[in-house]
């Protein structure tokens, strides 16, 4: 049976993260993963951004440009049109 971590989080709000017994914390808040916790998020800021995601971010944004410029149509997708 597993319970709710018991850390309440900076907000007041309890975590909803559950628990198995006998730990009371979620591996988020467990003192014991503390120099892990801080390994990971420094690694993740100084990640850059993924080249892939760039690219898909701007076909979207090109999509959406020309759907509202109405060169292309919202009811089917440009890769899916059949010539």
């Amino acid at each position: 049976m597993s319970v709710r971590c018991s850390e309440i989080k900076p907000n007041g709000e309890r975590c909803k993260i559950s628990v198995e017994p006998p730990a009371t914390l979620s591996w988020a808040h467990d003192p014991a993963n503390r120099e892990t916790r801080r390994r990971i998020i420094s690694k993740a800021g100084k990640s850059r951004p993924n080249k892939e995601l760039a690219t898909i971010k701007q076909r979207f944004s090109d999509l959406a440009d020309d759907v509202l410029a109405g060169t292309v149509d919202k009811g089917v997708a440009p890769w899916l049109r059949r010539s």
